[in-house]
């Protein structure tokens, strides 16, 4: 018979992963635990897959042949995967009689190896949302416990949780609402296991659900208020007790021989029960027992029996692994009465009055033991190598490609390397570039106007946080994704192009209020009411009465310039050193900059003082260097000028230009490269009929074209020579 038999199975996921999201408790179902697994750094190292699974039943004495809810295999921090912590939701599902749950997380090694595992056995609180937290520790490494266990500390301990001893659920536990670094967020509602009918706060904890209430495994457990009733044992047990916490078999064989036969029957005694047999030279059912046929000489029995001497009697004995009445003897089949003594992993097969004990196919002898054949070291699999594509079974092997290829795996090309970066953007943000590897992927530089945030995140740059955008001080920088742009002015001001500010000259309009001889004094960001007119001096903020004019106000001349006092008037002398005369009594600033630019770099503006100079802002693609100088700024210093990264850019003179591609690129555009397919252009120089690969930057010549072989010489290929037929 076939011993120990091992099976393997790949399970589909009957509950979604949450992960990344935050729990919002205006649209979940009130009765859930969030469970939240992390893995220590020393666990994450050495891991390659995390195995979820989740096992449902009536008590914790019937999960090991309870149903099977969940069994899934994720990646943490892999693109599409789940980062540390993972969290899922648990949530009954009402009408099944399930009472209790097994959860269960796994870190394997590649080759599926445990490295540390934790389990934790509980139910839910009939409208409550608890908290469950299982860490996967260093100090339970390769530590590996039965179905009703957990690693502690390095060591196993009962798994069971009472679940209203778990902590009420907070969202603010774990705020995953924002975005995380595979681009996911937003509020979800949780998956429903095939679970059952929750436990009720205000009833009692079931005692069945642990330890079976103390009952024996015989006996049934019934919850009677919240106190366990055990059942009566079963016939052929006794209650030691007297409680069914314990059933203990009874020996029938003890009394009466057990009803076999007195004489010539052997009583065995079974649990709950027992088996009649008849002794040596005697037949039937154990119970009754008949003598066999009797004989002088072995020749007068069954080919398969030998005459003995029993009792005085001369009779046909079936030799060992026989059974009849001597006359007729028949095989006894060790292999289908489960009699054979063969070892795990091998195959009983039943020879007439004997068996024998073959390791099955996949295991070999080694020291009188069947040990699994690993096919994957030995080479003996027919499963592609490049990736490593065989996976030992017990018994077998099976050809299952790695993460990140697709395909059966079986032979050379078997598994090809799945394009990440064709789904989702491969996990990256969207504006970040998309590098697909073997069996991987990584994300590349962000799109201007972003910057990279972690491994696969991108986020916007704040222009207006650096000299505002560009914009006029007294104008608003508006931000956006990728860019900035200005907006309005101060009060007071204008726009005046894309960036800059004027001031709103409020004197346009009905003298800025003033008396009509008085003039309108306009200033950045408003106006106010200056001098009256020759002879006239001011009265309140905006009108004017006559006065001494040289008295008052110079006279009416320019603050810079003299006042000769004459009856009803006045006359105006010499203006002071940085002015010069206008008109009758004002003096007019010299502008300095209408000369050599006022000392100032040509590629800076020149701004005019009352009586001097200041050189203001450098033009597009300089900056200020001092208080006159302006430098020119390295475009290609910053994103490669926004050139090609296989394009070389080359600074000028207040801007930069895209020089040319790397080798095996051309240009395309002004910033652009594109590769050049060699193989387009005269085979790359392979030569006729032989294989040109173009790659990236580059080729490779290969072997021949199909019916070509290699020429005696050089780099061509020839048609193959046809064999003659013959005739």
């Amino acid at each position: 018979m076939l011993k120990n038999t091992v099976c393997r199975a790949l399970f589909a996921c009957a509950a979604m992963l949450i992960v990344g999201c935050k729990l919002d408790t205006s649209s979940v179902a009130p009765t859930q635990i969030i469970v939240e697994i992390d893995a220590e750094p020393e666990v994450r190292e050495r891991m390659l897959t995390l195995q979820l699974h989740v096992v449902t039943a009536t008590e914790a004495a019937k999960l090991a042949s309870g149903t099977e809810t969940l069994s899934k295999r994720i990646q943490p921090g892999q693109p599409g995967e789940p980062h540390w912590p993972i969290s899922i939701a648990l949530e009954p599902k009402a009408g099944q009689a399930v009472r209790i749950f097994a959860f269960t997380a796994t870190a394997l090694s590649d080759r599926d190896a445990l490295i540390a595992e934790r389990r934790v056995i509980t139910s839910w609180v009939s409208g409550e949302v608890r908290a469950l937290k299982l860490l996967l520790t260093e100090e339970c490494f390769q530590v590996q416990c039965d179905a009703l266990s957990t690693c502690n500390d390095g060591s196993c301990t009962d798994a069971y949780v009472d679940p209203r001893n778990l902590p009420l659920y907070s969202p603010s536990q774990r705020d995953a609402g924002e975005p995380d670094a595979a681009g996911g967020g937003g509020g979800w509602r949780p998956p429903v296991l095939d679970a059952g009918p929750a436990i009720d706060a205000n009833v009692p904890t079931d005692p069945c659900l642990v330890n079976h209430g103390g009952c024996d495994e015989l006996v049934s457990c019934t919850n009677q208020n919240g106190s366990a009733a055990c059942g009566a044992c079963p016939a052929g047990f006794t209650d030691s007790e007297n409680d069914g916490s314990l059933c203990v078999d009874v020996d029938e064989c003890s009394v009466n021989n057990g009803g076999c036969d007195a004489r010539n029957g052997k009583c065995e005694n079974t649990p709950g029960g027992r088996d009649c047999s008849c002794d040596a030279g005697y037949h039937g059912d154990g119970v009754h027992c008949t003598v066999n046929v009797q004989c002088k000489q072995s020749a007068a029995c069954a080919p398969q029996a030998t005459c003995k001497k029993l009792d005085d009697v001369q009779v046909c004995v079936c030799n060992s692994g026989f059974e009849g009445d001597g006359a007729t003897c028949t095989d006894i089949d060790e292999c289908a009465r489960n009699t054979d003594d063969c070892r795990e992993n091998a195959l009983c097969a039943n020879a007439p009055g004997s068996h024998s004990c073959p390791c099955l196919t996949g295991f070999s002898d080694v020291n009188g033991s069947c040990v699994d054949i690993d096919e994957c070291t030995m080479a003996e699999h027919t499963c592609d190598t490049e990736p490593m594509a065989c996976w030992n079974v017990l018994g077998s092997y099976s050809c299952l490609c790695p993460v990140g290829y697709t395909g059966d795996g079986r032979g050379a090309g078997g598994c090809v390397d799945i394009d990440e970066c064709t789904l989702n953007n491969g996990g990256c943000h969207p504006m970040r570039q998309c590098l697909n590897t073997p069996g991987s992927v990584s994300c590349g530089d962000c799109a201007p106007g972003f910057r990279a945030v972690g491994a696969w995140a991108c986020e916007d740059i704040d222009e207006c946080a650096v000299n505002n955008g560009g914009c006029d001080v007294r104008r608003q920088c508006v931000n956006s994704a990728g860019s900035s742009s200005c907006g309005d002015c101060d009060t007071g001001y204008m726009p005046s192009g894309a960036t800059s500010c004027t001031d709103n000259d409020e004197c346009m309009v009905n003298n800025g209020g003033c008396d009509v001889r008085r003039a309108c004094v306009n200033s950045a960001g408003g106006s106010a009411c200056g001098a009256c007119d020759t002879g006239w001096q001011t009265s309140g903020a905006t009108a004017c009465v006559d006065i001494d004019e040289c008295a008052v106000n110079n006279g009416g001349c320019d603050p810079n310039r003299t006042c000769v006092n004459t009856p009803g008037g006045a006359g105006c002398g010499t203006c002071a050193l940085g002015f010069a005369i206008l008109g009758a009594t004002a003096c007019v600033d010299i502008n300095e900059c209408l000369v050599a630019n006022g000392g100032c770099d040509v590629n800076r503006t020149c701004v005019n003082t009352a009586g001097g100079v200041s050189c203001g802002a450098c033009m597009t693609g300089y900056e200020a260097s001092g208080d006159t100088a302006c430098v020119d700024i390295n475009e290609c210093s910053t994103n490669n000028g926004g050139c090609d990264p296989l394009r070389q850019c080359m600074n000028t003179a207040g801007g930069r230009t895209c020089g040319t591609c790397a080798a095996g690129y051309s240009p395309t555009g002004a910033t652009g490269c594109v590769d050049v397919d060699e193989c387009a252009m005269n085979n790359a120089g392979c030569g006729t009929n032989r294989v040109c690969t173009n790659s990236a930057g580059g080729f490779t010549c290969g072997g021949c074209a199909t019916g070509f072989v290699p020429a005696p010489t050089g780099n061509n290929c020839v048609p193959a020579p046809t064999t003659p037929t013959t005739p």
